[in-house]
C-alpha cells in the first residue's frame, strides 16, 4: 500500500492496562480498519509521537494491522492484552473509513456540547422521582433517607459501596436524570428534554 508506514509501539505498562492503548475514545472500527479519532487518550501512543517525531501516529489515520491481526474486533482486543504492538498503519483514509471518521467529529463535538449544558446538583436536591430515561431511582434503590455524598464536581452520588450509584444532574429546564442517561439521549436520540420537549441544543 503506497499511504502506509509500520511502527512497533510499547506501552511501558503491564498488558491488559485500561491506560495502555486506550478503547473506543481512541479507535474507531471501520470494518477495514481502526480509525484514529483521539491520540491523547492513548499513552503508548503518545510515547510513540513522543519518541518518533518524524513519524508520528496522527489523527485521521487508520490502523490496517495490530501484530498480524487485521480484523477490526480482534485487533481491539489484541490492544487490550499486549505490551508491544507492530502496527500497519494508512496515512490515508478510504471514502468508508473518511464518512465514519467525519461522523466520529460530529459525535465528540456533540458530546462536549451536551457535557457543557448538565448542570451539577447541590446537597438540597431531594429525588421524588425516578430517572425518566432508565426508570431507577436518581440516587439509590435504597431509601431516600439511606445518605448521599457530594463529588468533587457537586453532583450527588450515592453513598459508596452501593452498586447502583449514580451522578445525578440536571438541565436547564430544572428536570432530573442520570448523567449518563441524559448524555446518550442529547447525543444520540434528541436535543430536546425526554420529559418536557424543552430544546436543549440547537
Amino acid at each position: 500500500m503506497s499511504h502506509a508506514k509500520k511502527c512497533t509501539t510499547t506501552t511501558g505498562l503491564p498488558p491488559r492496562s485500561s491506560s495502555a492503548f486506550g478503547g473506543k475514545e481512541v479507535w474507531h472500527s471501520s470494518g477495514s480498519g481502526l480509525i484514529i479519532v483521539n491520540v491523547e487518550n492513548s499513552y503508548a501512543v503518545r510515547n510513540w509521537n513522543k519518541e518518533n517525531p518524524h513519524l508520528p501516529i496522527e489523527v485521521g489515520q487508520a490502523i490496517l494491522e495490530v501484530n498480524g491481526i487485521r480484523n477490526s474486533k480482534r485487533m481491539l482486543e489484541e490492544f487490550r492484552v499486549t505490551g508491544q504492538a507492530d502496527l500497519l498503519i494508512a496515512t490515508e483514509l478510504t471514502q468508508q473509513q473518511n464518512a465514519i471518521y467525519e461522523r466520529s467529529l460530529v459525535l465528540e463535538r456533540r458530546t462536549l456540547e451536551v457535557q457543557n449544558l448538565l448542570i451539577p446538583v447541590d446537597e438540597t436536591f431531594d429525588p421524588a422521582e425516578p430517572c425518566s430515561i432508565c426508570q431507577d431511582n436518581l440516587l439509590t434503590s435504597e431509601p431516600a433517607d439511606s445518605g448521599a455524598e457530594k463529588t468533587k464536581e457537586g453532583s450527588l452520588q450515592a453513598p459508596s459501596g452501593l452498586s447502583c450509584a449514580k451522578v445525578v444532574v440536571r438541565l436547564r429546564c430544572n428536570h432530573y436524570f442520570h448523567s449518563t442517561c441524559i448524555k446518550a439521549w442529547l447525543v444520540f436520540y434528541s436535543s430536546r428534554c425526554p420529559l418536557c420537549n424543552a430544546i436543549e441544543m440547537t
